[in-house]
């Protein structure tokens, strides 16, 4: 994730993203399965609100390829 992360401060433009609230869910577990969650929904009546990205350009992707290879 810390490549899109990177991609995104250089070229937000080519991200689609929306302002929503989120909730971590905390699951108190011994078992592997049971981890805290991030939930994200427009429907949450509290919760930080943060940006999130649901889908990027897919220039995106050959362009850090590109990047990865010198």
């Amino acid at each position: 994730f810390d490549s899109l992360a990177v991609a995104y401060a250089i070229s937000p433009e080519r991200f689609t993203c929306s302002r929503l609230s989120a909730q971590i869910r905390y699951r108190r577990s011994l078992f592997t399965g049971s981890r805290d969650q991030l939930l994200v929904s427009p429907d949450f009546a509290s919760g930080s609100e943060l940006s999130y990205c649901n889908d990027v350009d897919s220039s995106v992707k050959v362009e850090l390829l590109e990047r990865l290879r010198r």
